[in-house]
């Protein structure tokens, strides 16, 4: 299989006649990035028609947009591909979902770490900044469907009266600047010991490695988690936190709203900490703060080479991250899971992000051809470009040209530049009348509509 993803433009004419049918778009990328063999290596089916990779190809495809998430949507278009070779199989929903709760999990999250380093591969002009790799950390919550599986493994609000909530999960995701993909994620309940984002970071904090720059909000920067960034020869910017006295620490001054503070090791170890780790910790930090516009701004970057306003730009593209979360909440629908079973909920996550990281992947591909960057692309425009393609990629005799008009088309819109724009946590469109539920259902009494 001819990787089309890798492909340069001087060699459009070398390939044209070696591009062959394709299945299926999904498919053809993952074939063509070698992880269709390795993923089913990594599991024992029996001779079937939903094999591993065929099954997360499926699972994944459910994933691209709100309309296509139901396990019988999925299956009659497996049933449909099927019989346009020839071959009858069965509508029922029940060999599918017992082929998805197979999978395993480790392997899927494997696949979309190999997806986000293809997508970092492609540019043949790296994007650095400083000759630093800029990568992204927040953290937001997940609902999913009122089960008892899932009420055990991730329990509603405290405050919710027992029937009236649902299961709710806390998520940290790492992601690439440059490419908006997910590096790597954590799941945990969204209350409990060791179920913080702190904790979460901690989890996939070994992609933090030399000559990677984290940027993060207010909630972050920590004197332990700073340490360990320095640790590990990287670095951070991140907005201080207000209920620290930041002026307070000054020890030198670098020139207006520009000083160099200093950080003494707290004197309680904390819990998750062993005490060899704790007395391994340096008795100080010297960090750098920043204050623009009345905001605070810490980092790591104590060298004047890197200036103060290159610093505070830079954080600001750590917006970036909270829009990609609206890509994946919203527009993928991973706000609400579907999955009933606890067992299934990170396999759903996983896809849902492999997913979004195979939509990143194309947009990385088109602004490579039109010469700009992935993220001045509409990744709303990506989704339905590649909706609408995918058919017709399948029953092409000659898929090249379908996917050459596919980038085109991805790149022709892009966002709006705007900076400095202002994102109100509101809501302007008002909810229906309804008394809100406070207890279970079964509670209430059946009444005539």
């Amino acid at each position: 299989m001819i990787n089309l993803l890798r492909f340069k433009n001087s060699q459009i004419d070398a390939v044209k006649e070696k591009v062959s049918k394709s299945e299926n778009p999904i498919q053809e990328i993952f074939d063509s990035e070698d992880i269709s063999i390795s993923f089913n290596d990594q599991h024992i089916f029996r001779k079937r028609i939903y094999t591993p990779i065929k099954t997360l190809v499926a699972f994944t495809r459910q994933c691209f947009s709100k309309e296509k998430k139901s396990c019988r949507k999925s299956v009659s278009e497996i049933v449909a591909e099927e019989a346009s070779k020839g071959i009858e199989i069965s509508s029922a929903t029940g060999a599918y979902t017992k082929a998805r709760a197979k999978l395993s999990a480790e392997a899927m999250e494997s696949v979309m770490t190999k997806l986000d380093e293809v997508a970092n591969e492609i540019p043949e002009k790296k994007f650095v900044w400083h000759e630093m790799v800029v990568k992204m950390l927040d953290g937001s919550t997940i609902q999913m469907p009122d089960t008892k599986s899932n009420q055990l493994s991730y329990p509603q609000h405290a405050n919710q009266k027992e029937g009236s909530g649902f299961p709710i999960a806390r998520i940290v995701v790492l992601m690439s600047l440059a490419t908006g993909t997910v590096i790597d994620y954590a799941i945990a309940p969204y209350k409990g010991k060791l179920t913080g984002e702190h904790a979460l970071f901690r989890e996939i904090q070994h992609h933090i490695c030399s000559k990677t720059l984290l940027l993060g909000d207010a909630y972050y920067p920590s004197y332990f988690l700073m340490s360990e960034l320095i640790n590990r020869s990287a670095n951070g910017i991140f907005k201080a936190s207000a209920s620290r006295d930041n002026e307070k620490y000054i020890i030198e001054k670098n020139g207006k709203n520009d000083h160099i503070v200093c950080w003494e090791k707290p004197v309680n170890r904390p819990d998750w900490m062993t005490q060899d780790e704790y007395d391994k910790q340096p008795c100080s930090l010297k960090l750098r703060l920043i204050k623009e516009a009345g905001v605070f701004y810490i980092t790591t970057l104590i060298d004047k080479k890197y200036h103060k306003n290159e610093i505070v730009s830079l954080y600001k593209e750590r917006w970036k991250i909270e829009v990609n979360f609206r890509s994946i909440k919203t527009f993928m629908g991973m706000e609400v899971l579907l999955c009933k079973s606890s067992g299934m909920i990170k396999k759903e996550i996983t896809a849902n992000l492999i997913a979004y990281n195979i939509i990143r992947l194309l947009m990385v591909k088109a602004a490579v051809i039109k010469g700009c960057l992935p993220n001045e692309l509409s990744f709303m425009n990506a989704m339905n470009q590649i909706e609408s393609f995918e058919v017709y990629i399948m029953t092409s005799e000659n898929s090249y040209y379908l996917w050459i008009a596919m980038f085109t088309a991805i790149s022709s819109i892009k966002i709006g530049n705007r900076p400095g724009r202002f994102e109100p946590r509101v809501v302007k469109r008002r909810p229906k009348s309804f008394p809100r539920m406070s207890g279970k259902r079964s509670d209430y009494e059946r009444k005539a509509a």
